[in-house]
């Protein structure tokens, strides 16, 4: 039984309630009669529900995630928000499939630090790794799963290659949902455009006023 906040929907509920026993029937009333007390007594039964949760809870003066916050939290995220491995690796299981992508530029004027086209993974043990590879900061990693059902053998780490000592770099974006998937990458795409956009107006200008310095330049001599 959910919380009534309202008072008006108390009053409604109890003027309804010999409506609610004929239609019901009498072997009900019991049961009835206890959803009632429930209705008025919500804490001490708890029949009662919160619309909202803290993020938070305290145990001898330390702080952690509450868990169940942590849960809603990851569930509602696969239902299509994108998710990354330090909020996935908890929930991760060996052999699922998932989709990846990323794609951002820290410097436009050099390559991509990553660029991941929206595929189909299957999560991996890094147990399966040879003795000459390793993946940094997680347990696992991902391989794209082929057309023809098999893995590919190229490794895909979690993790950018950013990542040093305490820090593990940037994660790739993890979904459940194709389309979601697609659709969060080509966001990407349009933030790298508009990055680009703007270090091409900025360079612009720049030569602009530099053509404009050498041109006062020459003016000076003619």
């Amino acid at each position: 039984m959910q919380r009534f906040t309202s008072f008006a929907a108390i009053v409604v509920t109890i003027i309804l309630f010999p409506v609610l026993i004929l239609f019901a029937g009498l072997s009900n009333f019991k049961e009835a009669i206890t959803e009632m007390k429930w209705l008025f007594n919500e804490k001490k039964y708890g029949k009662f529900s919160e619309d909202w949760i803290n993020r938070y809870s305290y145990d001898k003066g330390s702080k952690f995630e509450n868990e169940k916050y942590t849960n809603i939290k990851f569930t509602i995220a696969l239902g299509g928000e994108k998710v990354n491995h330090s909020e996935y690796k908890n929930k991760a299981k060996i052999g699922e499939e998932v989709w990846i992508c990323d794609y951002r530029y820290n410097d436009v004027d050099n390559k991509a630090i990553r660029h991941i086209q929206p595929k189909k993974v299957v999560v991996v043990s890094n147990e399966d790794l040879t003795k000459n590879k390793k993946v940094k900061y997680s347990e696992f990693h991902f391989r794209e799963l082929k057309e023809n059902g098999k893995l590919s053998s190229t490794v895909i780490a979690p993790y950018d290659n950013t990542g040093y000592r305490a820090y593990t770099g940037v994660s790739l974006n993890i979904f459940y949902d194709k389309e979601e998937c697609i659709k969060h990458y080509l966001n990407q795409c349009v933030e790298n455009m508009k990055q680009f956009d703007d270090a091409k107006v900025k360079k612009n200008t720049y030569y602009s006023q530099k053509f404009d310095e050498i041109n006062q330049e020459i003016m000076k001599f003619i």
